[in-house]
């Protein structure tokens, strides 16, 4: 699967998924995102929707965080 990932802070990321990256700016009513930000514990989905851990976990690694936008593609 596809996802664009933008980053929004330095530890902050918006994930979009498949064909539909972003294409409305009001984040609120596109379902096809989700919030990424690294805590102490890891990282987790603070707003959107949610990922499953193995997701979560696969788009932690493959995020590089010095880039602002990004395309990333797990298998």
């Amino acid at each position: 699967m596809e996802f664009f990932v933008k980053r929004v802070a330095r530890n902050v990321f918006d994930v979009f998924f498949g064909k539909q990256w972003g294409q409305t700016v009001d984040h609120e009513h596109n379902t096809s995102w989700s919030r990424l930000k690294a805590g102490h514990s890891g990282v987790y989905v603070s707003k959107g929707q949610k990922l499953s851990y193995d997701t979560t976990k696969a788009l932690a690694a493959a995020i590089n965080p010095q880039e602002e936008k990004q395309l990333v593609v797990l298998n």
